[in-house]
C-alpha cells in the first residue's frame, strides 16, 4: 500500500468536518475544527482513515477542538520457532 498523500488526508478530513485552520508538521497534520457534534463524526472519520494506516486523536484546548492525524506501521510479528 502506498503512502496516502497530505491532500487526500485533508479532503477526508474536510468531508467530514468544517475545517478552520490546518497546521502541518513533520508526519503530521493538526486540523481545527467548528463542529459541536465531533464525537459521531470522530468515529467515521477514524474508520475511514484505518482503512489507509492512519491515526485520528481528538485534542481541546483554550484555542477549540482539534483532531491531529498521523501514520501508523503495523508492526509485523515475529515468530517464534
Amino acid at each position: 500500500m502506498t503512502e496516502p498523500t497530505q491532500e487526500h488526508v485533508i479532503s477526508i478530513v474536510s468531508s467530514i468536518f468544517g475545517v478552520e485552520d490546518l497546521i502541518i508538521n513533520d508526519g503530521s497534520l493538526k486540523f481545527k475544527i467548528e463542529d459541536k457534534d465531533f464525537k459521531n463524526k470522530f468515529v467515521s472519520l477514524a474508520r475511514q482513515l484505518e482503512f489507509i494506516n492512519m491515526l485520528a486523536r481528538i485534542e481541546k484546548d483554550s484555542d477549540g477542538i482539534y483532531v491531529s492525524v498521523t501514520s501508523f506501521e503495523r508492526k509485523k510479528r515475529k515468530w517464534l520457532s
